[in-house]
């Protein structure tokens, strides 16, 4: 049977973001580099989830990553 390890890691979206005429736009250029790191480590991306501050803007995905043991 086979057995999987797993990883979360908690990407701030806040400082990943560019403003743009006082609208915050998430810069997804700066979340590739952690991504393709993971993949060249054998993780794999299973799922995401978005967390938000009160006022509602997306401030933290997790990303949770699965590799077979």
């Amino acid at each position: 049977m086979k057995k999987f390890e797993y990883k979360t890691y908690a990407f701030d979206t806040i400082n990943a973001s560019k403003t743009i005429n006082d609208s915050v736009n998430f810069n997804t250029e700066s979340l590739e580099p952690i991504l393709n790191q993971f993949g060249n480590e054998g993780w794999e991306l299973v799922s995401s989830t978005r967390s938000h501050s009160t006022s509602g803007q997306t401030v933290k995905i997790l990303l949770i990553f699965k590799r077979e043991k």
